[in-house]
């Protein structure tokens, strides 16, 4: 026994009106990718979108000014230790302690920083969702 099936409508076209229905939704595509790029362009220019790309530029820049005072300090504190060592120990522990505060306290700073980041992001992206229904 053999099935029997027909084919889809859309397979049913003439080659003209296959060529009416391309035509269409080569329109229909061009239409969505204006109003996609109109989006977009609205997005970006929106002030919490400003304000977060300014934010993680800070951010990265801070978590590069971090990373530098580290190995900064643990540079420092290998050439200050040495010396130290010469001199006594107590001298070494106070500058090993030092330089440990001063990278703590500049992490700290980037952690906040990337967490205000984080937070201004999701207000963009919720400011953003909005602007999807105009």
């Amino acid at each position: 026994m053999s099935a029997h099936w027909e084919l889809p409508d859309w397979w049913q076209l003439s080659p003209w009106e296959a060529l009416d229905a391309l035509d269409q939704a080569a329109v229909v595509y061009g239409e969505l990718a204006q109003r996609g790029e109109t989006l977009v362009t609205r997005v970006r220019g929106q002030q919490s979108t400003q304000r977060t790309a300014q934010q993680a530029r800070a951010t990265a820049a801070q978590a590069k000014g971090t990373a530098t005072t580290a190995r900064r300090q643990a540079g420092s504190a290998a050439s200050t230790t040495r010396r130290s060592a010469e001199r006594g120990a107590a001298t070494a522990t106070t500058s090993a302690k030092k330089a440990a505060k001063q990278t703590t306290t500049r992490g700290k700073a980037t952690s906040t920083s990337a967490r205000k980041t984080a937070r201004s992001a999701t207000r963009a992206a919720a400011d953003a969702v909005g602007k999807v229904g105009d």
